[in-house]
């Protein structure tokens, strides 16, 4: 009798076991078992077509993040298991999958719910992932993935919407938030670990002359600017802080419209307005500045010299632009003289009535504009004229991605088309400014 009560209290011990073993949550999987390679890639038109291609495991959720960095993009793969997952593409190529384990102490209905805003690969040694949760009211979740040991290196829950990346470490920040320094590498005496360690954080607290951050740029491994509506300011460390005031000349009509800054071929270049563009130092000291007057667009598109808002730079250095919309019309320009009709005296012709913004507006703003600094050669293309693989949707003002990148991306549904900068077509030369403008 006694054997017969062991016997079945084993049975009943290893049942209870299996079925612990089998509704385990996702993110407590071995962190060896590797996530599936369920991509494929073609050649299609000018770029690269990408394909999630695996019916066994239905889809959750599917993210094509916009590519920030030089060749490098990544997607987020969630699957109706609840796995957090992510796939990176590297030079035009799929380079790996990777399961994400759930940090220590954070809560499971948000790690199974989160959402990757943006990913940063630092030289294939890690990726930092920016997870939130929209309308949760919890601190978004950073997350350096060390890509060797499929292990997560270290987390840090702060407020924040973007990361930027300089040698050795991220910068976590949004617009009303200090910005957060996070070294890439573990802090003396931590290990990797499925769970991840704290990383070792240092705020950079904002002077008040900053009193909401549009964009952040490293200049160096503690040195960065900061584009606001107030100017622009540097962060140099030891040394403080130095601030340049918006230049005179903004028209006040792109309300809705921040500043843009960016930095490409070893220069930086701030965008305080639409139509005004400054090439500045590390420490925000401006260099030279190019108006609407020195960067002419050509008819029947005048208007567009004064709308053209700044991309980013190209690894080349060439500046790309797309349109504005002013949140209120434009100025008339001057009228420009009507032919005299037949018979009529020269200068008896009333002046012509200047094109209305509405119709300016209603023939279309889906035009980019590339701008090479050397050649002082600024070229514009519609994005009509744009070769999309069938079932990609037509840019109308623009696609996803920084020129920083050297790619954009389109994206349908489970397909995303990768699109090198270089393939987009140059178009005419619009302006050809004179050498020393």
């Amino acid at each position: 009798m006694k054997k017969l009560v062991v016997a079945i209290l084993g049975a009943g011990v290893l049942l209870a076991g299996g079925l612990y073993l089998t509704r385990r949550r996702p993110a407590e999987l071995p962190v060896d078992e590797g996530a599936q390679q369920v991509f494929r890639a073609e050649a299609a038109e000018s770029g690269l077509l990408i394909h999630y291609d695996d019916p066994r495991t239905p889809l959750r959720a599917l993210r094509w993040l916009p590519p920030v960095q030089e060749g490098t993009f990544v997607a987020q793969v969630n699957t109706q298991g609840d796995r957090q997952q992510i796939s990176i593409f590297r030079d035009s190529a799929f380079l790996d999958s990777y399961l994400v384990p759930k940090p220590q102490g954070v809560r499971d209905g948000f790690f199974r719910m989160a959402e990757l805003r943006q990913a940063l690969v630092a030289d294939g040694d890690a990726a930092v992932l920016l997870y939130m949760v929209p309308g949760s009211g919890e601190l978004p979740l950073a997350l350096a993935l060390d890509l060797r040991t499929r292990t997560v290196r270290w987390t840090h829950r702060a407020m924040g919407e973007r990361l930027a990346m300089t040698e050795g470490a991220i910068y976590l920040y949004g617009p009303r938030t200090s910005p957060v320094r996070l070294p890439l590498a573990l802090a003396a005496g931590e290990t990797n670990s499925p769970a991840g360690a704290r990383s070792s954080a240092r705020i950079v607290e904002l002077p008040p002359e900053i009193q909401e951050v549009a964009e952040l740029l490293p200049t160096g491994s503690w040195s960065f600017l900061v584009a606001h509506k107030g100017g622009l300011s540097a962060y140099l460390g030891s040394k403080g802080w130095l601030h340049q005031p918006v230049p005179e000349g903004d028209p006040g009509l792109f309300k809705n419209v921040g500043p843009a800054l960016c930095g490409g071929g070893g220069k930086f270049w701030w965008q305080p307005f639409p139509g005004r563009v400054i090439q500045v130092q590390a420490d925000g000291t401006p260099r030279g500045a190019w108006t609407p007057a020195e960067l002419p667009t050509a008819p029947p598109f005048a208007r567009d010299a004064s709308l053209l808002h700044l991309l980013g730079a190209a690894p080349d250095g060439r500046l790309w632009f797309d349109l504005s919309v002013p949140a209120e019309p434009p100025r008339p320009e001057s009228s420009p003289e009507a032919e005299p009709r037949p018979g009529e005296p020269e200068g008896s012709a009333a002046p012509q009535e200047p094109e209305g913004w509405a119709a300016y507006a209603g023939r279309g703003l889906g035009r980019i504009y590339c701008w090479d600094p050397q050649k002082r050669v600024l070229r514009g293309t519609a994005w009509s004229a744009l070769k999309v693989p069938p079932g990609m949707p037509r840019p109308e003002k623009g696609v996803k991605g920084s020129p920083g990148a050297g790619a954009l991306l389109l994206e349908n549904g489970s397909s995303a088309w990768l699109l090198p900068l270089a393939a987009i077509p140059a178009g005419e030369p619009t302006a050809t400014l004179k050498p020393g403008s």
